[in-house]
């Protein structure tokens, strides 16, 4: 008997007790059966993040350095721009961002498409929100908006997965 999973587009699930399968791009991907947290979380001016249920650090920089970590998880954002408390929840669908380096907008969804993130990891994607607008989709990309540019203060992001 052909296995149905591997024969059908990305997204379809079976579930079991404990474990959900998927297929994803011609992948069988196997992970728990869990409901990832939503929140939302507040980050207050004194950046403390120990509430969260994964590990974020923040570092403030008196400038931004002239060799930047182009890693995705890493975010370098001008504090002057930010407007505290700010709030991390889960992405919603709708929501809308201005990414690094683009002139117009981007919904998250799309951003994660173009990505390729794994189904299983798109729900466990968080946002960054000052005053209701998207700074940092977490581990993925910043706003335009929120960038440091040279010279500057700024806040050093890191999350770790």
């Amino acid at each position: 008997m052909e296995n149905i999973l591997v024969t059908t587009e990305s997204g379809k699930q079976v579930l079991s007790i404990s474990h959900v399968i998927s297929t994803d791009r011609g992948d069988l991907v196997m992970s728990p059966l869990s409901e990832p947290p939503e929140g939302p979380w507040s980050i207050s001016e004194s950046l403390d993040t120990s509430a969260l249920p994964f590990e974020l650090e923040v570092t403030p920089l008196r400038e931004l350095p002239k060799s930047l970590d182009r890693d995705d998880h890493v975010a370098y954002l001008d504090p002057e721009k930010l407007q505290f408390p700010l709030e991390i929840r889960a992405w919603k669908d709708g929501d809308r961002f201005r990414p690094l380096g683009m002139k117009g907008s981007k919904l998250v969804s799309d951003l994660l498409t173009d990505l390729k993130v794994p189904l299983h990891e798109k729900a466990y994607t968080y946002v960054l929100l000052s005053d209701d607008e998207i700074a940092w989709v977490i581990g993925r990309r910043i706003s335009d908006v929120f960038k440091c540019t040279e010279g500057q203060a700024c806040l050093h992001w890191r999350y770790l997965p």
